[in-house]
């Protein structure tokens, strides 16, 4: 059987576009907060030259997903960057990090905050301890909101009210407003 010229030419564009049909790229899912969130973190340690086991993208692409979660339960909505930033200045993420004043985890929370926002969590059915980062995480997001609702919503004042009062409040705030526009700010304004 002989094939004729335009049949053949026919046959050759058909393949042609069966071909590139099934050999097209699959759609990739928008990434989420988290991811998006990690990424940036990420980004920041790799260009600050920064690298340890908390500076793993899927370490923390779950930290941010535990702040979303948390920060959603509490009704502050949008403050995840917020509380990153404040993760990253106050332990560098490190939920072993313990500071001068007997600070624990990532938030660096401290006693008698576990024990005010602690009775608050378990209130709301999520008990912990606070080796556990997302009990750590808890702790910090109430405490953050506790700070947030003293500081007519300026995260900027929370977190300065975080960390106590006087000058290394405002030197911490300074810090945790600083690595926000260094890492956050530029996805809000794409």
């Amino acid at each position: 059987m002989k094939l004729s010229r335009l049949a053949i030419i026919g046959l050759g564009l058909w393949s042609t576009a069966l071909l590139l049909f099934f050999a097209r790229p699959k759609h990739q899912p928008a990434p989420t907060r988290a991811q998006v969130y990690a990424q940036a973190i990420s980004h920041y340690y790799a260009v600050h030259g920064v690298k340890n086991q908390w500076t793993d993208p899927a370490w923390l692409e779950a930290v941010a997903l535990t702040t979303e979660l948390w920060c959603d339960r509490f009704g502050i909505e949008g403050m995840e960057p917020w509380a990153l930033s404040m993760f990253a200045v106050e332990s560098g993420m490190n939920p072993a990090a313990v500071g001068p004043a007997h600070e624990l985890g990532l938030g660096q929370t401290t006693r008698r905050s576990e024990i005010y926002h602690g009775a608050i969590l378990r209130r709301m059915g999520f008990a912990g301890t606070i080796a556990d980062p997302d009990w750590q995480i808890a702790l910090s997001i109430s405490e953050f909101k506790w700070c947030l609702e003293r500081s007519a919503g300026d995260p900027r004042l929370a977190a300065m009210r975080y960390n106590g009062r006087g000058y290394h409040a405002r030197r911490h705030a300074i810090k945790v407003s600083m690595f926000y526009l260094q890492v956050f700010a530029p996805l809000v304004k794409k």
